[in-house]
């Protein structure tokens, strides 16, 4: 019915006013249990009874001769407490009332509501309760010893008559304690009933938060508290790889008036160094050294950025094989935290997407040594694009190699794979800068100064 009530709202607008205009309700209408959600409800205003009904149905098991075991009902009980003034009614049902019966959870369901029913009637309208909370326990101290002692009957009266010198006074089942005393009780049966329930779920109690010890007290079937912790980590941390651009934003004015915006989640660029590299039209060929200059000390590895003529729908085979090898080489490359930038200079403006590599692609980059277009076991599962914010300011500064040339494509000779190298702060020169190709520029001097022209025919 729920189902096709979501399917089709006209079903629900139209099932809504039928019960009520033939006054159809329920007859049989759910009272609350008691729970850390409504125990404020305790110290209202209301009458409030509190019904306790795992006495109703009581057997004894015997042997019979036969060998086998049989059960025989004896005589039960309805406790009926009222919080507001701490009087307890006890409602005694004979045996007579489970004779030839063979339902007894149903019997001692029906048993309760009639005793209730007909010691509600006897009291003057004006003392009549307003609310009844149906639960296995009663109320403070009440649920606590109940608790306790269904927890661990022998126990619990130990804790209970730990003190020899208390005095048992005629037609008292517990002895008179002060105040003091009773919050000790109260603790140690505290102590007993999270350890049983310790014991069951293995579960560490000083894990658990307030509002679930008092559930456990009033006696609530809640959930293992660890798998519930467990399913919350694991959201968080889905939450947390798909949402990298959520996070606290805080906006500060400085002495002189300048707004500071700081981001929690959010890598900012402060410094663009260019190595000395040489490419292809699929691939860039970085040093396997990086230097750690003074600048760089407190910083931390972003990215690094592939310049592409056409913009490509996935990260290239080579980018992800050139990824994870700069980050199985050097541990400063934090494998959740460091990306691949690809720029594209198509014919309309610059295009920019970013992407990390999953553990898979990690795996497979680190080992891969085809650097073809399509190498074996390639699949868009290695990668997965993430958000990228750009801003029209730049607070930083670049580092060039020393030497002043980042460009090797024209300087085949001077190519090293383990060369070695340092950085200073510069501004980088253009790609076709006569700094990365002093050969040409050494021809183009050689042709001006020949003295040799070409014979007149």
């Amino acid at each position: 019915m729920a189902k096709i009530m979501k399917a089709n709202p006209a079903l629900y607008v139209l099932r809504e006013p039928t019960p009520k205009s033939y006054q159809l309700y329920s007859s049989e209408p759910m009272e609350p249990y008691l729970s850390s959600r409504n125990y404020d409800e305790l110290f209202s205003n209301q009458i409030i009874w509190f019904v306790d009904d795992t006495n109703v149905y009581r057997l004894t098991i015997h042997k019979a001769y036969e060998g086998n075991l049989t059960t025989k009902p004896i005589n039960a009980a309805i406790f009926i407490f009222n919080p507001h003034i701490g009087q307890l009614f006890l409602k005694i049902i004979h045996i007579s009332v489970c004779a030839e019966e063979k339902c007894f959870g149903q019997l001692a369901k029906w048993a309760t509501d009639e005793e209730v029913a007909a010691f509600l009637r006897s009291f003057p309208f004006e003392e009549r309760r307003t609310q009844i909370i149906v639960t296995r326990k009663a109320f403070s101290r009440l649920i606590i010893i109940l608790k306790a002692l269904h927890v661990n009957n022998d126990r619990a009266k130990m804790i209970l008559k730990l003190d020899k010198t208390a005095i048992i006074e005629i037609h008292h089942t517990c002895p008179t304690l002060t105040n003091d005393e009773w919050i000790k009780v109260d603790v140690s049966w505290n102590d007993l009933i999270l350890a049983d329930y310790n014991k069951k779920n293995n579960v560490n109690v000083a894990s658990l938060t307030q509002s679930e010890l008092r559930d456990i007290i009033l006696g609530m079937e809640i959930s293992v508290a660890s798998d519930q912790r467990r399913q919350i980590a694991e959201i968080e941390k889905q939450s947390k790889h798909t949402s990298q651009l959520s996070g606290t934003t805080t906006e500060t004015v400085s002495k002189h008036g300048d707004r500071i915006i700081t981001a929690t989640t959010i890598n900012e660029i402060r410094c663009v160094v260019l190595t000395p590299q040489w490419s292809t039209r699929e691939s860039v060929h970085l040093p396997n050294i990086l230097p750690q200059p003074e600048y760089l000390k407190d910083m931390k590895p972003l990215h690094w950025i592939h310049t592409q003529l056409d913009e490509l729908p996935q990260l290239s085979s080579q980018d992800i094989t050139t990824h994870a090898k700069i980050m199985n080489d050097h541990a400063s490359w934090d494998r959740e935290k460091t990306i691949v930038i690809t720029c594209s200079f198509t014919s309309g403006p610059a295009s920019l997407k970013a992407y990390k590599l999953t553990p898979a692609g990690y795996d497979w980059g680190r080992s891969n040594t085809d650097r073809g277009n399509n190498p074996k076991g390639y699949a868009p599962s290695h990668y997965e694009e993430v958000p990228l914010s750009v801003s029209d300011r730049f607070l930083g500064f670049f580092m060039i190699p020393e030497q002043g040339s980042w460009n090797y494509n024209f300087m085949d000779v001077s190519r090293d794979a383990d060369m070695k190298y340092d950085l200073i702060l510069s501004s980088p020169k253009e790609f076709d800068d006569e700094i990365h190709r002093p050969s040409h520029f050494m021809n183009f001097s050689n042709e001006d100064n020949s003295d040799t022209f070409p014979a007149d025919h």
